[in-house]
């Protein structure tokens, strides 16, 4: 069973039984167990066809009417059990966490093995950075569905992984002042804020709606908190500014209070994705708004990176959040950083505003 989504409306769905295709040598067939579907998966969906996501997993056309084309399968990160193999890499039974279409299996190309999993090498996935393309092994078990920690994980280790990358590319530009995130109440924003303070040397600044300003500011991960109706309250100096909200109005208001101090402007994500118009190449003062995605030779952080970033009591401590359920992220987030700047070396004061009861609302 698929679900398809169509490709130029997001609004428009529907539930597909494709016929099964045989397998290609070379080609594994596996049951997707589990995905997990967050704001993130959203994104997936509105940025899919200039990101190259909407590839990711083709569909064979449903109908003559169909071109193969006009409908998409949406990726989401999950679990999935090999049950059919054309490949000598991986043997049946074998359990793997990676990016799974939103269907009931999916037919992958096993390729560079290794003790710890194997990477997709099928052609339409090579546009792709190589983290969206790996698929890291599973213990094998007779239960029928993943176990609590495998679920906890496929809701939050990608996008801690995304914040690796981003705190990767930052640390390329030197002489910042500060680090302005929108969107600062995200997953995604909330780990990046963690690696950039990590490294000192820069303001880190969160953007977030009036409803969730009191629990960005208990996070303890931002030296300033601003919601985006206060832009005016920017700090002065340079900056860069990772742009996770995807608002075309929040973006000119950065660029517009930094101008050319402004050194780089990252689209990261769009949760704010039905404000998003003119995302790329919209004329603002500063540098043009670029995908993470494009930045050159930086498509993931190196191993070295990732390794590093795992040292220090802090670091150990900051990482237990991403094993949090999805139902209780808030919660554990608020409880489980404090606990780990308990480590830190270097403390910083957080401004705190007005403290009102958290509501939900934009991040």
């Amino acid at each position: 069973m698929d679900f398809q989504i169509d490709r130029s409306d997001l609004h428009t769905a529907r539930f597909v039984e494709p016929a099964v295709a045989p397998l290609a040598e070379g080609e594994a067939r596996l049951a997707v167990q589990a995905f997990a579907v967050t704001a993130n998966t959203i994104t997936y969906g509105v940025v899919g066809e200039r990101f190259g996501y909407g590839d990711a997993f083709p569909i064979r056309p449903a109908d003559p009417g169909d071109d193969g084309r006009s409908w998409g399968r949406l990726p989401a990160w999950g679990v999935a059990e090999v049950v059919e193999s054309r490949s000598e890499l991986v043997p049946l039974g074998m359990r793997v966490r990676g990016f799974v279409p939103m269907s009931s299996e999916v037919v992958l190309t096993p390729g560079k093995v290794d003790p710890g999993g194997f990477s997709d090498v099928a052609n339409h996935r090579s546009g792709l950075a190589p983290v969206y393309n790996r698929y890291r092994t599973l213990a094998v078990t007779d239960e029928p569905l993943p176990t609590i920690d495998e679920l906890r994980r496929m809701v939050h280790e990608p996008l801690f992984m995304t914040s690796l990358m981003i705190d990767d590319l930052l640390s390329a530009y030197t002489g910042l002042d500060h680090v302005v995130i929108s969107s600062a109440s995200s997953k995604t924003a909330i780990a990046t804020a963690h690696h950039v303070g990590s490294r000192g040397g820069v303001e880190v600044v969160g953007l977030t709606s009036p409803g969730n300003r009191t629990f960005v500011e208990d996070l303890g991960l931002y030296d300033r908190v601003l919601t985006y109706d206060g832009l005016a309250g920017l700090p002065t100096g340079t900056a860069a500014h990772v742009d996770i909200a995807g608002s075309a109005r929040i973006r000119a208001g950065v660029h517009g209070h930094y101008a050319d101090r402004l050194r780089l402007s990252l689209l990261v994500g769009q949760t704010h994705w039905d404000q998003a118009s003119g995302v790329v190449g919209q004329r603002l003062p500063g540098p043009r708004p670029t995908p993470a995605s494009q930045r050159p030779g930086r498509c993931e952080p190196s191993p070295r990176r990732v390794r590093r970033q795992a040292r220090g009591p802090s670091r150990r401590e900051c990482s237990r959040w991403v094993t949090r359920s999805s139902g209780r992220a808030r919660r554990a987030v608020a409880a489980a950083v404090p606990a780990a700047r308990a480590g830190r070396r270097r403390r910083r004061s957080v401004r705190r505003g007005h403290r009102t009861r958290p509501a939900r609302g934009r991040a």
